[in-house]
C-alpha cells in the first residue's frame, strides 16, 4: 500500500522528501497523538501546531527544554512538533508555559463558582462566570510563593495555578491563606492536549477544564452566615419535629374495649397501676391509662386467668415476632404517623434514638417500671424476659375462676345483672368472716373449701338432663333455680314411673306372647309359677326390668323345649300303639281277640324295643 510521501522539515526550515516506504519519526506514534502540539516560534511567541503555516515561522523550540524541534508535516498524520531522536525532554512542563502565556495572551478565563453547600441550603461566595480580564502578570512572586499567574478583575487580584504533574500542596495553601489572595487551581492533567485542536485545548485551558477553588478571602464569613442558616434552619426543623413527636392525635378509640379492660384490672386489683409516664409514650394516640390497661390486660391478666398456678408466664409478644411487645395491642393506639426517624433529626428535636424508641420501647420501659417494685412483673436476667410473679397469677387465677362460676351460675339462673351481682357477692359475702375476693386472693384450704361449694352451684345450673338440687346456695339469690330443679326432678320422677309402667306393661306382653305361642294352654301356668327371692310370680319378675325379662324368656325357651320334648314322646307312643293295632288286626281275625291282646300290651307299648318284644308274641300267620 502506498502510504505517500513524508516531508520532514528541521528546526532550521529545511527539509527534503523521504522515501514513502521507509517508516519516518511520525509513522512511529499512533494515529493522532501529537508528540509536541505546540513550540516557541522565531518572534518568541508560544503557537500551537493548528496556527503554523510553514517553515518561515522557524525556528522552532521547545517550550519545556528550549530545545530545537522539528515541524512534521504528513499526509497521514497530523502535523506536529518532534524533539531530536536523542532529546529526554517529557513535554510536561510546555503544556504548562503555553497555559500560562495562553492566559496572558488572551485575557480572558472562566471562574468557577464558589458556593458553599450544607443541609440543602447555598452560600455563593462567588458567582463565577466567564470574564474578561483587566490585566494578566504571569509569575509574580508574592509572600513565600509563586503563582503561576495574578490576573487582575474589577480592580482585584486573583492567583491561578494550573495543575500539570503537581496539585498546590498544604504549604502553599498555608501561605495563599496567609497572604489571602483568591486562587483558583486549573486542572489540566486530564487533558489529552496531544490529541485535540488547538481550539479545543485553548478553550479547556481558559474555560472548559476542571478548576476549584483554593482560597478566597470571603469563604469564612460565608461559612459563617451558611452555619448560621443551617443552624437557623435546623432549630426550626427540630421544633416542628418535636411538636409532631408530642402532639397527641387523637385515635378512634373503641370504649367497648377500653371498659373491658378495665374491668378486667378492677377485677385483678391492678386499677392503681396505670397512668404512669415513662419514655416512648408518644407513640401512642391515647392517653396513658388507655394503653397501659390494655397492656395489663393483654400480656399480664389474660394469660394469668388461662394458665393454672405453677406455670411461669413470660411477657411478650404475638406470633411471628415474640419480641415485639406492643404487637399483641390493637392498631388504632398507635401511632402511624411517627417513623425511624435519622438520629440527627432526632438530635434537632431534643431526642436521642433511646428516648424516641418506638411502641415497643415504651411497653418496655412501662414494664420495667413494674418490674421495680416485684409485684405485678419481675425481670429474669438469664432469659432476658419479663415474668408474671406467681403471687398475682395465683390472685388473678382464683378471683377469675370464683368469679367466672359466679357469673356462670347467675346467667343460668336469669339474674338481671351478673356481673353486678358477681362483684357484690365477691366483696359483700360472710365466709368466715372474710369476703369470698379476700379469700381467693389469699388462697389455701378455705379457698378450697369455697369453691367446692360454688363448684356444686356450677353443677344444679348445669344439670339439665339430669337435675341436681344443692341446699347451701353461698348466699346467692338462686332460690328460683332451686325450686325449679326440684320440679325437674318430680316431673322427671313421674316421666320415669310412667315410662317404667309403659315398658312394664310391654314387657310383660311380649312375655305373655311368647308364652302362650311356645307353651299353649300351659302358658297360664307357666306364667304364674314363683320365681326370684323373695318367690314372684314370673309375670310380675319379668315385667320389672330387661335383664328380668331375659332371663324369663331363657326360663320360657327352657320351657318350650321341654314341653315339646313330652309331646314328641307322646305322639311317638301313639304311633306305637297304632302299629301294635294294625298287627293284632293282621294276627286275629277275630276282633274282640284283637282288641284284647291290644288292650293287654298297650301301656307297655312304649318303645321300639318294647313294640318288638310285643309283635313276637302275636302268633305266626300261615302261608
Amino acid at each position: 500500500m502506498d502510504q505517500g510521501p513524508c516531508r520532514q522539515i528541521d528546526g532550521n526550515g529545511g527539509g527534503k522528501l523521504t522515501d514513502a516506504r521507509r517508516p519516518c519519526a511520525s509513522t512511529w506514534q499512533r494515529s493522532g497523538d501529537l508528540r509536541v502540539p505546540f513550540a516557541r516560534c522565531n518572534d518568541g511567541v508560544a503557537r500551537h501546531v493548528d496556527k503554523i503555516t510553514g517553515k518561515s515561522m522557524g525556528p522552532f523550540r521547545c517550550l519545556d527544554c528550549d530545545e530545537l524541534l522539528q515541524l512534521r508535516i504528513s499526509i497521514r498524520a497530523r502535523p506536529h512538533f518532534a524533539h531530536l531522536p536523542d532529546s529526554r525532554c517529557a513535554g510536561e512542563t510546555a503544556l504548562h508555559v503555553y497555559a500560562k502565556e495562553l492566559l496572558q495572551r488572551e485575557q480572558e478565563l472562566t471562574f468557577t463558582p464558589l458556593v458553599l453547600r450544607k443541609e440543602g441550603l447555598e452560600e455563593v461566595v462567588f458567582e463565577g462566570g466567564r470574564f474578561k480580564l483587566d490585566n494578566v502578570i504571569i509569575e509574580v512572586d508574592r509572600s513565600g510563593f509563586r503563582p503561576d499567574a495574578i490576573v487582575a478583575l474589577s480592580s482585584k487580584e486573583f492567583a491561578v495555578e494550573f495543575k500539570v504533574a503537581h496539585a498546590v500542596d498544604d504549604a502553599k495553601q498555608e501561605k495563599v491563606a496567609a497572604d489571602d489572595i483568591p486562587m483558583i487551581e486549573i486542572d489540566l492533567n486530564s487533558l489529552r492536549f496531544r490529541q485535540i485542536s488547538m481550539e479545543e485545548l485553548d478553550d479547556a485551558i481558559l474555560h472548559s477544564a476542571d478548576r476549584k477553588w483554593i482560597h478566597h478571602p470571603e469563604r469564612a464569613n460565608g461559612q459563617a452566615r451558611l452555619e448560621s442558616r443551617v443552624a437557623a434552619k435546623k432549630a426550626e426543623r427540630g421544633r416542628r419535629l418535636k411538636f409532631h413527636i408530642e402532639r397527641k392525635p387523637r385515635g378512634n378509640v373503641d370504649y367497648d374495649y377500653h371498659r373491658e379492660s378495665l374491668a378486667a384490672l378492677e377485677d385483678a386489683g391492678l386499677l392503681d397501676a396505670i397512668g404512669i409516664p415513662v419514655d416512648c409514650q408518644h407513640w401512642f394516640c391515647v392517653g396513658l391509662p388507655v394503653w397501659q390497661a390494655a397492656v395489663l390486660a393483654t400480656c399480664i391478666v389474660a394469660p394469668s386467668r388461662t394458665y393454672t398456678p405453677g406455670a411461669r408466664i413470660k411477657v411478650c409478644g404475638d406470633w411471628p415476632d415474640y419480641q415485639g411487645y406492643a404487637n399483641r395491642l390493637p392498631d388504632w393506639m398507635i401511632r402511624k404517623d411517627l417513623s425511624p426517624y435519622h438520629w440527627k433529626r432526632l438530635e434537632e428535636a431534643g431526642y436521642s434514638t433511646s428516648s424516641f424508641g418506638n411502641a415497643d420501647h415504651a411497653v418496655f420501659y412501662y414494664l420495667a417500671h413494674l418490674a421495680a417494685t416485684q409485684e405485678i412483673v419481675a425481670w429474669d436476667r438469664d432469659e432476658e424476659a419479663f415474668f408474671v410473679t406467681s403471687e398475682l397469677h395465683g390472685r388473678v387465677y382464683r378471683l377469675h375462676e370464683l368469679g367466672w362460676k359466679i357469673r356462670r351460675v347467675l346467667e343460668a339462673a336469669g339474674a338481671p345483672d351478673p356481673n353486678e351481682v358477681k362483684a357484690r357477692w365477691l366483696h359483700k359475702y360472710n365466709v368466715d368472716g372474710a369476703s369470698p375476693a379476700e379469700i381467693a386472693s389469699t388462697g389455701g384450704a378455705t379457698y378450697d373449701l369455697l369453691l367446692s361449694r360454688v363448684d356444686a352451684l356450677v353443677r344444679m345450673a348445669d344439670s339439665y338432663y339430669n337435675p341436681v338440687v344443692v341446699d347451701d346456695l353461698c348466699g346467692l339469690p338462686l332460690e328460683p333455680m332451686r325450686q325449679k330443679r326440684l320440679t325437674e326432678i318430680e316431673e322427671q320422677n313421674a316421666k320415669l314411673a310412667q315410662a317404667k309402667a309403659v315398658a312394664a306393661l310391654a314387657r310383660l306382653s311380649d312375655l305373655e306372647n311368647s308364652a302362650r305361642e311356645g307353651l299353649g294352654p300351659d302358658a297360664r301356668a307357666w306364667l304364674s309359677q314363683n320365681v326370684a327371692d323373695p318367690a314372684q310370680p314370673i309375670r310380675e319378675w319379668a315385667s320389672e326390668t330387661d335383664g328380668n325379662l331375659a332371663q324369663a324368656f331363657s326360663f320360657l325357651r327352657k320351657a318350650i323345649r321341654e314341653r315339646n320334648a313330652r309331646l314328641a314322646a307322646a305322639d311317638a307312643v301313639q304311633n306305637y300303639q297304632r302299629q301294635l293295632e294294625e298287627a293284632a288286626r293282621k294276627a286275629y281275625p277275630d276282633k274282640t281277640r284283637a282288641g284284647l291282646f291290644v288292650s293287654s300290651w298297650r301301656a307297655k307299648c312304649d318303645s321300639p324295643s318294647a313294640l318288638r318284644s310285643i309283635l313276637e308274641k302275636l302268633p305266626k300267620t300261615r302261608r
